[in-house]
Parts: structure tokens; sequence; C-alpha cells
């Protein structure tokens, strides 16, 4: 418990930090005012729109009054529609869960099990195939793979559909391009750890006793080999969001990314503030939970 605390405790740090950097870059961008405010708009109406936004205090007070809007989850309006800037990320959020989802289940899946027969088979040809595939994922750029999967499977093939959100089938597309990166770094962690854990003591143990091959996998190497992959579930989170906007550019997906992606190109501050701040408790709330597993999977990690 006391582990899970001061990992509660660095989250905050993190939040904090987050916020302040989002500011900082905000500021960095120019003038708020030039997005919000019509270039043939009098000097009156500039100074009421920026008394009212409270741009003209101090830039220690505008952080403050930043971070108290970030609490409240409170940015204003958008800029382009005259809806709450949250509520638009919001409405978005599922549909990038669900495209992240998707894609970490068919990393894990096909890339543990990729992992597995790297690591446990005796043939070199099963070997050398799923190192290869591993390789592939790694050097893919996901703007590229995207492309030509639409190419394939969208018009050629007319499979899938190569835009949109028209259930599960136009998810398949997008969540492939977004799962080959974590698939391949998945089935690495996965061969070297089952590789680590081959030769250790409880594995010739637990051989010794009889048990059959993939008993001693299921029961023994697994359990220990799962250790870095849960961990790196934590982190790989971040990468998805990231990717995720490049993956929704392409596709068209209905996501926050592709929300994002347009508020940037109309300067609509509110919404990219508000998709900063989901996005940092999204990584923030996940690498938490990884954290909670880790210690479920190996409780000797929460008294280190």
């Amino acid at each position: 418990m006391s582990f899970l605390l001061r990992r509660l405790g660095s989250a905050a740090i993190v939040l904090i930090g987050v916020t302040l950097v989002t500011f900082g870059l905000i500021q960095l961008t120019g003038d708020p005012l030039a997005a919000m405010v019509p270039p043939e708009a009098s000097p009156q109406t500039r100074l009421l729109v920026q008394q009212e936004l409270g741009l003209d205090q101090p830039l220690p007070v505008q952080y403050l009054r930043f971070l108290t809007n970030a609490v409240h989850g409170n940015f204003g309006n958008s800029v382009r529609d005259p809806v709450s800037a949250m509520s638009l990320v919001l409405q978005r959020l599922p549909n990038t869960f669900e495209l992240i989802g998707l894609s970490l289940l068919m990393a894990l899946v096909a890339g543990g099990g990729l992992g597995i027969v790297a690591a446990w088979s005796k043939l070199r040809v099963i070997q050398a195939v799923a190192e290869t595939i591993g390789l592939f994922g790694q050097v893919m750029p996901e703007f590229w793979l995207g492309v030509v999967l639409i190419l394939l499977f969208a018009v050629q093939v007319r499979l899938f559909p190569a835009s949109g959100h028209e259930g599960l089938r136009s998810l398949v597309l997008p969540s492939l391009t977004l799962s080959a990166y974590p698939l391949a770094m998945i089935m690495r962690l996965m061969r070297s750890s089952l590789l680590e854990v081959r030769h250790r003591d409880f594995i010739r143990t637990a051989n010794g006793k009889g048990l059959d091959p993939a008993t001693v996998l299921s029961r023994h190497a697994l359990r220990n080999a799962l250790i870095p992959i849960v961990a790196y579930l934590g982190v790989q989170v971040a990468r998805l969001l990231g990717g995720s906007i490049i993956v929704e550019t392409v596709f068209g997906y209905p996501g926050m990314g592709l929300l994002a992606v347009q508020a940037i190109a109309d300067r609509d501050l509110p919404i990219i503030q508000a998709f900063m701040v989901v996005v940092a408790l999204t990584v923030v709330i996940a690498s938490l939970c990884s954290d909670a597993l880790v210690v479920a999977v190996d409780p000797r990690i929460s008294h280190a």
C-alpha cells in the first residue's frame, strides 16, 4: 500500500508539471487573442475579451487560473463551436479508448504468442520468422503502414472501410496500424524474459518433477516473464495516445487525436488545453494501474 501511495504522490507531481509545461508552450505560440477575436475587431473589443479571459493579468496569476480550471475541467468554450471544450474532448474519448484498447489487445495476443514461440520453440525457422515480424513492427512508420493498409484492404479488396467510425469493421485497420510497434516490443520483451527464466532453478525443478512443457510454461515461466510486459503496458499507453493522433488523422477516425489536430490548425486553445490535461490524466492512471498489476504479480517489488 505504501508503494502505491508513493506512486500516487509522484503522479500528482507529474500532473502539475504537465499543466506547467502546457501553459508555457501555449504562451510561446503567440497571442492567444489572434484566434479568438476577428482581425477587424476594435481595440475596445480586444481589451474586453482580454479582461474576460484574464489575459491582462501577470503570468503567475494566469497559471493559477489555468490550474484551477484544469482541476474543475473548465477551459471555456471552443473557438470554433460555442460548446464546452472539455465536453468536446470527452465526447471523442470513448472512440480513442476503443482504438487503443483493441490495439493493445492485438499487441498482447499476437506479440505475446510470437514471443513465446520465439523463446520456447526449438525450431530455428520459427524463431527467425517471429523475430522478423517483431523487427518489421519496430521499423515501420505508422503513417506509411496506415496508407498501405488502406490501399490493400479498403481500395483493392474493399474488405474494411477506409475512414469513419462504423462499428468494429472500421476499427480493424486503425488498430492494426497502431498495434504494430507495441506488438514488436511485447514480442521482444516476452522472448527475452522467457529466455532469461528458462534456465533458472525453479524451471529445472519443475522439469525434474516430470511436468509437461506446457504446464511448466503456463504455471512457472510466464508468471515471471509477465512482469516486464505489465510494466511496459503502463508506459505504452502514453505512446499509443501519441500514435493515435497520427492514426486517427490518416484514417479520418473521429477520436480526440483528430480533434486535437483540427484544434491546432484552428488555434483553438481551449480544446488543446483540455486535450493535454485529459491525456496526462489518462497516462498517469494507466501508469498507476500498471504499477498495481506489477505488485500483484510479484509482491516483492512493493517491499523493494
